[in-house]
């Protein structure tokens, strides 16, 4: 092993030793899928006994059955039960250090036959797609708060999990990390590349040192790809999902970073989600302090973390927490609330992730529900809702221009849409629709489509092609946005439609899916990640809205979405190994060719 610190005590070296160990389990893959109530019973004796040597000096009965345990774990239970230890081992560090190092031989033992088990089976590509997307996404979040030590196990092991072309994808990509950040802060450039050396020669620990020469404190600056380096990273893969809230979930964490890590691991560097305050679709607690969307995003817990992922795109259904009544007119004073705090929003995510090349998309649930105020397309908007709801969008679109205006940035976007549903009911022009009555007094930036009405037609992919005209056709240029500003922002043949068949249930979505692209929808959003419809009538108890399902069960579509993020980047990076980065329009030219028939 070369450049690693050094350190000379004992019970420290062996502390280390421990922690390259540490967290392996939590994310590793082991021999055997252990059944659901094997690993509870494993994962209820362990924290028993972290618990139990607590207060109690570890025992050699108790160690060697840790050591049999650990390897029953699930990912979940694995991770609870490391909490634990590390609270144990930090006791015994104060009041007893030789058992302290005893705790830590045995911990590390555990951890080390887990990782043996793993090696033990053939890398494949959907392993190494999900290691890779979590080995970038740390890296990401150690350039923003430094390396955590306990951490460098999940790389380390991860790392061994690559095929070879996702491992010199990493080299690369972390060494220009590591490369930007040293020209701001030497002493954490050299932590990271002492990470990096770890991984590479899959070595045991890295010591750190306790603190950087003068304490540095300077935020280190955020790492911007290269020309030849953006489009592995931040492409427009087209193809994405949302994380908008269900009734079932799988973790300890909260639902909306749960949804937010598998999605990542599924290879997407896009999102979409709720901005929401408290309570559903997320059951999340309002935190203290927070009164803005942009506290919300500054301040909460959940928020904080998900934009530290490894996503580009972000589509965010934006709601101020001011109230804002537009359907009884829609006053001065309530439309200069809602402009300023959405102004203030998009100037808040222009600067504070300026020079990141994240993208942010701000918009709405379905605008025609809104317009007629009821979910049922045979009810239509009065003119007074008409004009309230124009004057509520144009104020949206307002506060976003202003903002872009006003706030100093680079490669950075902040953009507003405008959500429609009911295209197909106004085509003929005679019912008011808002694709009909209202975008064409807005011109947002872009306008997603809920694209369900076109599902119960004979020809699909026509019926969406006919309604994504109508709604281009509605729409001025704008200066600084090119292409097609139409996209889809929710699409989903449902499993129970396809009889709960995976393999029908896929194909039929990437059938649908291939119409989008080949209009040039510029995003193609599937409804949704875990389902959020329940129906007791199925076996399953849902609709089939999922790219996994209510019993953790990956569905055929979801292999096709990481099969699909998988070749599309290869191509992208390949082509920029060539010399030539590609543009939007070859990156779609290879998406239908990855949509193409079976």
């Amino acid at each position: 092993m070369t450049s690693l610190h050094t350190t000379s005590s004992t019970f420290t070296k062996s502390i280390l030793i421990l922690g390259t160990c540490l967290l392996v389990a939590g994310l590793a893959p082991v021999a055997a899928d252990p059944e659901t109530s094997h690993a509870a019973e494993a994962r209820a004796k362990t924290a028993w006994l972290w618990e139990y040597l607590r207060g109690n000096p570890p025992a050699p009965d108790k160690l060697a059955e840790i050591s049999v345990l650990y390897p029953q774990l699930d990912l979940e239970g694995a991770e609870a039960c490391d909490g634990l230890a590390f609270a144990t081992l930090a006791v015994w560090q104060d009041k007893g250090p030789d058992q302290a190092a005893r705790l830590a031989a045995a911990l590390s033992g555990a951890h080390a036959a887990r990782r043996a088990a793993a090696r033990e089976r053939p890398v494949t590509t959907e392993e190494s797609a999900e290691a890779r997307s979590k080995i970038c996404y740390l890296f990401d979040h150690f350039v923003e708060t430094g390396p955590a030590r306990s951490k460098v196990p999940v790389l380390v092991e991860m790392y061994t999990r690559l095929t070879t072309y996702d491992r010199s994808a990493v080299d690369n990509r972390l060494t220009a990390q590591v490369g930007t950040l040293r020209d701001t802060d030497a002493a954490r450039a050299d932590e990271l590349q002492a990470v990096l050396e770890t991984m590479q020669q899959e070595g045991e620990t890295v010591v750190f040192p306790a603190a950087a020469p003068g304490g540095a404190t300077a935020k280190p600056k955020a790492f911007t790809p290269s020309t030849d380096q953006w489009p592995a990273l931040q492409a427009n893969l087209i193809l994405g999902t949302q994380a908008i809230g269900g009734p079932y979930q799988f973790s300890d964490r909260p639902y909306l970073l749960e949804v937010a890590h598998e999605i990542a691991a599924m290879g997407s560097n896009l999102i979409k989600f709720n901005a929401v305050f408290e309570g559903a679709p997320y059951n999340m607690a309002r935190e203290e302090g927070i009164a803005s969307l942009s506290d919300l995003f500054d301040k909460h817990s959940v928020y904080r973390e998900l934009m530290t992922m490894p996503f580009t795109y972000y589509h965010i259904w934006t709601y101020p927490a001011v109230e804002t009544k537009w359907q009884d007119g829609f006053d001065e004073a309530e439309e200069k609330a809602l402009y300023d705090e959405l102004r203030d929003f998009a100037a808040y995510l222009l600067a504070k992730y300026n020079g990141t090349g994240k993208q942010f998309y701000l918009g709405h649930w379905e605008g025609d529900w809104y317009l007629s105020g009821a979910t049922d397309p045979k009810v239509d908007p009065t003119p007074e809702r008409i004009a309230a709801f124009t004057r509520y969008l144009q104020t949206r679109q307002r506060a976003v221009d202003d903002a872009r205006r006003e706030t100093p940035h680079e490669n950075v976007a902040v953009f507003n849409y405008v959500e429609v549903n009911q295209v197909v009911k106004g085509l003929d022009g005679t019912r008011p629709t808002v694709t009909n009555a209202v975008l064409e007094k807005v011109n947002p930036d872009f306008v997603s489509y809920s694209c369900y009405d076109v599902l119960a037609e004979p020809d699909r992919a026509a019926a969406l092609h006919r309604a994504l005209d109508e709604i281009e056709s509605k729409l001025s240029p704008k200066d600084g946005i090119e292409g097609k500003r139409v996209f889809v922002g929710e699409f989903a043949v449902k499993a129970s439609l396809a009889g709960f068949d995976g393999e029908r249930h896929a194909a039929a979505n990437r059938e649908f899916l291939r119409a989008i692209v080949e209009w040039g929808c510029p995003f193609a959003l599937y409804w949704q990640f875990y389902c959020n419809e329940r129906n007791p009538d199925h076996a399953l108890g849902h609709e089939g809205y999922w790219l996994v399902d209510a019993r953790n069960e990956k569905t055929p579509l979801y292999g096709f979405f990481r099969d699909y993020y998988r070749e599309l980047r290869e191509f992208i990076e390949r082509e920029t190994a060539g010399g030539k980065s590609p543009d939007a329009d070859a990156i779609r030219a290879e998406a239908l060719r990855i949509l193409r028939p079976s």
